[in-house]
């Protein structure tokens, strides 16, 4: 059985890699139920796994955080204040839409998040463009 210590470190790792929700299915694979029951060794595997995934998460370069930032400045602009947990999902499950970007933000390489980009510049354009239309009906009414 793991100790207390491998549990913590099992959790926090979960947490870093961004799989909180996918814990079950984790567990699962390992033929447990709960993190109590895994084993030394299974744990120990689990970490290794759940550290890389969160290196991958967090390897970002300066340009990939420029490309971050600016996308959620742009989503800002789109109404969206990823401000709290409630605002993230919501700023998710826009990201997640097939059409949008299909995943999250930091699953997200450099073409992709350039390309997420012009698609978000698009929307923009989009809604200004339907304001002033909204605007000149307004005023000649």
């Amino acid at each position: 059985m793991a100790t207390s210590t491998e549990l913590a470190r099992f959790h926090v790792l979960l947490d870093q890699a961004g799989l909180k929700k996918q814990k079950a299915n984790i567990l699962a694979g390992q033929g447990v139920e709960s993190s109590k029951d895994l084993t030394t060794a299974q744990i120990e595997a689990v970490c290794l796994y759940l550290q890389t995934e969160a290196e991958k998460r967090n390897a970002a370069t300066p340009i990939i955080r420029r490309h971050r930032s600016n996308i959620l400045n742009l989503l800002t602009g789109l109404g969206f204040t990823p401000s709290g947990w409630d605002g993230w999902q919501k700023v998710n499950e826009f990201l997640k839409r097939p059409q949008i970007a299909g995943k999250l933000l930091y699953e997200c390489d450099l073409d992709q998040l350039k390309a997420l980009e012009k698609k978000l510049y698009a929307l923009l354009r989009q809604r200004e463009e339907k304001i002033k239309a909204e605007n000149r009906l307004a005023q000649n009414n």
